[in-house]
């Protein structure tokens, strides 16, 4: 595809999956099911647009995953780790909370606001995720 559209062109792989897994070996076949297919995105040119695609999620995936209920105002909410996946690496900022230095997610300001008074310890470094802030 880079030799009809140009290596500069080419912007992502995108993988469509078809179906739930299975196994066509059952029914004679020496491979393993083909569920997906990739699409290959290029671009006319340097200057493109990009509209990303959401499907609201399910009610099953929503009361599973976003179990905790605000009493007062009924918002659904999660709590997930404060701490920094990657570190230095994904630039994430090093400092001290809570008696504990560390790479965190986010900036210290940020920190002192999403994490209640109620939680501060050094095991408790989890804050609210709002389930009306999926995508």
């Amino acid at each position: 595809m880079d030799e009809v559209f140009g290596r500069q062109s080419f912007i992502n792989q995108i993988i469509w999956r078809r179906q739930t897994a299975h196994s066509d070996i059952g029914q004679g076949s020496a491979h393993l099911g083909r569920i997906h297919d990739v699409i290959l995105l290029y671009s006319k040119g340097e200057r493109f647009t990009w509209n990303m695609q959401y499907q609201p999620y399910s009610q099953e995936y929503t009361d599973a995953f976003y179990k905790y209920v605000e009493p007062e105002s009924g918002r659904r909410y999660r709590l997930s780790d404060a701490t920094a996946p990657g570190g230095a690496s994904k630039g994430n900022p090093r400092y001290e909370f809570l008696g504990v230095t560390r790479f965190w997610r986010f900036k210290k300001e940020r920190m002192e606001h999403a994490i209640p008074a109620r939680s501060h310890s050094a095991n408790e470094t989890r804050y609210r995720a709002a389930a009306e802030t999926l995508p």
